[in-house]
């Protein structure tokens, strides 16, 4: 793997000109991802039956903490978005609403009804589906599922979208 460049002068002028743009220095929206997390993803990884990690939010640790800045090849608001979306665990987001949040490539969403838990969008692997409901039984509820809604997962999905 080769070294990363400078950015040019060019990059440079075009991404301080979009950074002006950005209210930076507005935390909300820190908070608001954070707001009704319940528990985090264990040990920071979804693991295969075997043991091998298909993803470990480790992974992500290049991006540093909650508003540090972008470094000056990237986009500042692009950053910052990274930074929020790799927030991961089992959210509340309404009594009786959760979802499990980047353990995936998609959000894994639980409504809670009087008799059962209908599942939303249960993720691309087995792992993480399983994690998700674990997550869910540990802290929520085993009420049995009694429905899967199967919309579709891809990329476009995550961090509670």
């Amino acid at each position: 793997m080769s070294a990363a460049k400078a950015a040019s002068t060019t990059t440079r002028s075009v991404l301080e000109a979009a950074h002006e743009r950005y209210a930076m220095d507005d935390r909300q929206d820190f908070g608001d991802a954070d707001r009704g997390l319940i528990a985090a993803i264990p040990d920071g990884a979804v693991r295969e039956d075997d043991g091998r990690v298909s993803l470990d939010l480790g992974w992500f640790d290049f991006l540093g903490q909650d508003g540090d800045p972008a470094p000056d090849t990237v986009d500042a608001s692009l950053w910052r978005q990274s930074q929020l979306i790799r927030k991961a665990g089992l959210y509340r987001v309404v009594d009786g609403l959760y979802q499990v949040r980047n353990n995936d490539i998609a959000t894994v969403t639980f409504v809670e009804g009087p008799d059962g838990v209908v599942v939303v969008d249960c993720g691309s692997s087995v792992a993480a589906a399983r994690q998700a409901l674990a997550l869910l039984r540990e802290h929520v509820t085993d009420k049995p599922v009694v429905a899967v809604i199967y919309t579709h997962t891809h990329i476009d999905h995550y961090g509670g979208v």
